[in-house]
Formats: C-alpha cells, structure tokens, sequence
C-alpha cells in the first residue's frame, strides 16, 4: 500500500498588477516559443542523425534517441512555464504552484542536460573509434558533425534559458 501523504495547502500572496501582468507575459511568451522550437529541433536531429558520416555506427540510434529525449525535455520545461501563467489566475500569486513548476523545470533542465551530454560523449566516442572500422573511411569532426553537437546542445541552452525564467519571475 502506497501511503498518501497530504499536500500543504496553497499559498497565496497579493503582488502589484504589473507583476502579474509579468509573469502572464513571460510565460506566455517562453512556452509559445520554446513548444515549437523543441518540436523542430527534435523533427530535425532525429533524422539527421542517420545522413551523418557516422551513420553506420550502432550508437547512431543511441544519439538520435538521445537528441528525442533531449527535445521532448525541452518541450515540456515550455509546457511548464506555460504552465506559469496559472500561478496568477486569482489575481494573487500561488507560491505553493510556483515552487512545484520551478523544481519540475530544475529537474527536466538537469535530465536535459545529462541526456545531451550523453550524446555528445557518444558522438565522440563515434569519431574517435571510426579509424578502427574495417570498411568505412575514418571520420573527423567535419563542420557536419559539430554543427550537429551544436543541435544536440541546443535544447539545453533552451531549457537553462527557461528555467532561469521561472527561477527569476515564478517567485512571489
């Protein structure tokens, strides 16, 4: 049996109308952005991953699934301050709310940043051992793939770019 443990109720805390308006706007303006943009980032890693020079490696599907995961983190941490706006839907501040989606950004944006640092580590590990291939030429770390290392970074510099957002507005 999985012991219920009860929420502390919701605070709230009366705050001047232009901060309101603030936090309206900011988290409106960073989860309209960040959703497609995560969304395009992820549509364009995943299947450059496989036109690379490194395409025939087996830790291909690894980066491509890791670029996946690396983008749908980025598009939830958007969801999430989107989310934001809902901590000013009484007129007053909801500081119990606030908490909650900066912590779930804190920890999407580390998942991010784990999961893009894997796959940059793989890509490495993908140049670094293609002169030992039989078959393939060996590959280098052409203006190809370190432009893709940068779109495998991306979604991370997005969500510390959000994160960083709620960590300064989504306080009372």
């Amino acid at each position: 049996m999985i012991p219920v443990v009860a929420q502390p109720p919701a605070r709230f805390v009366q705050v001047p109308p232009d901060r309101l308006r603030r936090v309206k706007s900011r988290s409106t303006l960073v989860g309209v952005a960040f959703i497609p943009l995560s969304l395009v980032i992820g549509a364009t890693g995943v299947p450059w991953a496989f036109g690379l020079p490194t395409s025939y490696d087996p830790l291909t599907f690894v980066v491509a699934a890791v670029m996946g995961v690396s983008s749908l983190f980025s598009l939830l941490i958007g969801a999430l301050a989107l989310a934001g706006r809902s901590c000013v839907k009484t007129g007053s501040f909801n500081v119990t709310f606030g908490r909650n989606l900066r912590r779930a950004a804190l920890v999407f944006w580390l998942g991010t940043a784990l999961n893009s640092g894997f796959g940059c580590a793989a890509m490495a590990l993908m140049v670094a051992t293609s002169s030992n291939t039989t078959g393939h030429p060996p590959v280098e770390f052409s203006p190809e793939i370190l432009s893709y290392l940068g779109l495998l970074v991306l979604p991370v510099a997005l969500s510390g770019a959000a994160w960083i957002m709620m960590l300064r507005t989504l306080r009372p």
